[in-house]
């Protein structure tokens, strides 16, 4: 199996950008990029790719700056400390590429799949947050299973959480809603009803409006329970 590595990109512009991809390896927290290069030394992976998502920074896109992060820290980890600083480096060069064309996750995993592909990869490893790896894993089950050209990757599909979540957020707060299947409860389309909010997060005006109006109907609801 030729394993291909997808470190998910992150906001440039959100808090603790640096925390969240690499995290504190020396002291075993590690975020998305330094558990992507864990990971590819687990699996000796052919290929990293990092993933760019819809930020730029000094005219640079995530993917860039989280490898140039990876490269200038990479010794931090104890898995390379060993290799020494050079070595390191060129492990990683060998098999780093950069995804620049991505704006959301899942034109971030529909490309990184074929830049896999392309190399000759046959297993797919996303490495994200906790708060995001479910959403990329459902996201790339989704692709896999509905576009002919991946479907050799949709059983050689693996996902792994980093040690770091996104600023002052943590696992329980993610939300999934299921279609429901259990004949001792309501047959209630909530995921339909609810997958909708996605076109309205981007909306400043009318987003807050939203959210504040369906808690004012879950509380009101919360009185009659």
């Amino acid at each position: 199996m030729k394993s291909a590595i997808i470190v998910h990109g992150h906001h440039l512009q959100a808090a603790e950008w640096e925390r969240v991809v690499w995290g504190d390896p020396a002291h075993g927290v590690y975020g998305r990029a330094a558990a992507g290069l864990r990971e590819a030394l687990r699996f000796n992976a052919s290929l990293i790719i990092f993933g760019t998502g819809a930020s730029f920074k000094d005219g640079m896109p995530e993917g860039e700056h989280a490898l140039a992060l990876a490269r200038r820290r990479i010794v931090e980890m104890p898995e390379f400390a060993k290799m020494g600083t050079h070595a390191a480096r060129a492990w990683l060069d060998a098999r780093s590429i950069v995804e620049t064309t991505a704006h959301d996750t899942r034109t971030e995993i529909e490309a990184d799949a074929r830049l896999a592909l392309a190399h000759g990869c046959n297993a797919i490893i996303l490495v994200s947050s906790p708060v995001h790896i479910m959403r990329a894993h459902k996201t790339a089950l989704s692709l896999f299973s509905h576009q002919h050209e991946f479907k050799q990757l949709l059983h050689n599909l693996f996902a792994v959480a980093s040690d770091v979540n996104y600023s002052g957020t943590r696992v329980d707060d993610v939300v999934i809603i299921e279609p429901q299947h259990r004949p001792d409860r309501p047959d209630v389309p909530f995921h339909l009803t609810l997958r909708g909010l996605w076109k309205f997060m981007r909306r400043d005006d009318l987003a807050p409006a939203l959210n504040k109006a369906l808690k004012d109907i879950m509380d009101d609801y919360e009185k009659r329970l």
